[in-house]
């Protein structure tokens, strides 16, 4: 191969992979019978390799290798894109390895040192042993915690949400039901996998719930305070992966029910996951669809929460999710919390004095409770002033985000037409707009008697049932 040294020349050079060293080696030859390389590189874990084009060079093809802290380079090219794929490849498959062997040497400490290896911070994961290694937690909350793992099988990092002691409160019980259902029907690049829900050890005889799923490498929150101001080419990146989620969950008859920041995960290559459907619940056809069409009002993190539910609203749809999602790109813009209420009432009224409180009679409609009603009328009329808080930002951001928040929901953008605005024309991607194929149902969960048996019987039916889907899928694949 050719490669480029001293006054950007290349040379001749005969070079060897040799993955018989731990870590592996590249060596460089300056003549092909010669036994001691002219350099050595070692491969590490932070290598990286990236084919480029150069036209003035000799060839037209050549790949570049970066590794290690001292960002040491070599520029290697070949007469045909073939050789120099085939030499990425295996360049790119000796640091896959590295990492991997790195990853599982970390955990093999760890397990040494805390003797025993699923025991994580103060919490124990009852997890295969033969499939799963134990790394760090990286969440925890009022339903339990979240850790990172090695899956052997897939040999990649997954997340492992722990829901600890779940029948306590039978009522979130049911939700993790609802959550399991969810996660396990939709199937959407905007919305996280599920991987695996490891079977409890009896029908009758388990506390605690495990769900697996891929690893993002963080949240919309610490992109947000962590790091500089969004873009608006991010915005419009990141913005549009969500409308395309909401429009795939609201196909599916499902709101979300607590957009925030926190609950939207963003991979380095700012890919979109939206996860946390514990709040998730179905939107019915009728009202005699189910007992539940008069929807919990206390849902979501109040600085997210639409006007409606807030006003008392019994029956609301998905323009709810619309509110909290316009919510959050407020806060991206400004890089703080675009209504940070300390409660109900004071939440009421920072969202009038942003957007405005409508007068006419038919504008405030919904609005079912007369006291609601009374506050509302008694609110000093304020005209909306989101462009004024925003008078930097491109205006077609300005007008997406004063659709999201429109006070009245009837008059609330549909994610169908949020998703047709000229703003996201250059990010668009039309096979990322489908709709789900079928609508979800979860009457069969709500109707069942709220007893601990009857929600171990459903999880556990949960379970069996994304392990019978599991195995088709693979038998599928292997035919």
């Amino acid at each position: 191969m050719l490669k480029k040294e001293h006054f950007m020349r290349w040379r001749r050079r005969y070079i060897k992979l040799s993955c018989v060293e731990d870590p592996p080696t590249l060596q460089c030859y300056t003549e092909k019978d010669d036994t001691e390389p002219r350099m050595i590189m070692t491969i590490t874990a932070s290598s990286r390799v990236v084919s480029l084009s150069k036209k003035r060079d000799p060839a037209n093809e050549y790949v570049t290798v970066v590794t290690g802290p001292s960002d040491q380079k070599w520029q290697l090219c070949a007469p045909s894109k073939e050789y120099v794929q085939a030499w990425r490849d295996k360049i790119s498959a000796a640091i896959s390895d590295v990492k991997r062997n790195s990853i599982l040497k970390n955990i093999k400490i760890l397990a040494r040192a805390q003797h025993d290896p699923f025991l994580v911070g103060n919490t124990r994961y009852n997890l295969p042993e033969d499939k799963y290694a134990p790394i760090k937690v990286i969440g925890k909350g009022s339903y339990g915690s979240v850790i990172s793992a090695f899956d052997k099988e897939r040999e990649v990092k997954v997340a492992v949400k722990k829901m600890t002691d779940i029948f306590d409160d039978l009522f979130d019980a049911r939700r993790v039901v609802r959550e399991i259902r969810a996660l396990r029907n939709l199937c959407h690049e905007n919305i996280v996998t599920l991987l695996d829900l490891p079977m409890p050890p009896q029908p009758r005889d388990f506390r605690d719930v495990y769900i697996v799923t891929e690893l993002v490498d963080q949240d919309l929150y610490s992109v947000i305070y962590h790091h500089q101001k969004l873009s608006t080419q991010h915005l419009q990146f990141i913005f549009y992966q969500l409308l395309c989620a909401l429009q795939y969950i609201h196909s599916a008859g499902i709101i979300h029910r607590d957009i925030k920041p926190q609950n939207i995960l963003i991979s380095s290559t700012c890919r979109v996951k939206l996860c946390d459907f514990g709040l998730a619940r179905c939107l019915y056809s009728s009202e005699t669809d189910s007992k539940d069409s008069r929807l919990t009002q206390y849902i979501a993190t109040r600085w997210y929460r639409a006007p409606e539910i807030l006003l008392g609203c019994q029956k609301y749809g998905s323009a709810i999710d619309v509110w909290s999602l316009g919510c959050v790109l407020g806060e991206a813009l400004q890089q703080d919390p675009l209504l940070p209420g300390t409660d109900c009432i004071m939440q009421v009224r920072l969202i009038a004095d942003l957007v405005g409180v409508p007068r006419r009679e038919d504008e405030v409609a919904f609005v079912e409770n007369a006291r609601a009603r009374l506050f509302l009328n008694g609110l000093p009329y304020l005209a909306p002033r989101i462009g004024a808080c925003f008078p930097s930002e491109d205006a077609s951001i300005r007008c997406l985000l004063q659709q999201m928040l429109s006070f009245n929901p009837s008059r609330r953008i549909k994610v169908g037409e949020a998703l047709s605005l000229g703003f996201f024309d250059s990010v668009r991607r039309p096979t990322s707009e489908r709709r789900a194929s079928h609508r979800l149902s979860w009457k069969a969960i709500d109707k069942q008697p709220l007893t601990k048996q009857n929600l171990q019987t459903l999880i556990y039916q949960e379970v069996g049932n994304f392990a019978k889907g599991r195995h088709k899928s693979l038998f599928r694949r292997c035919s």
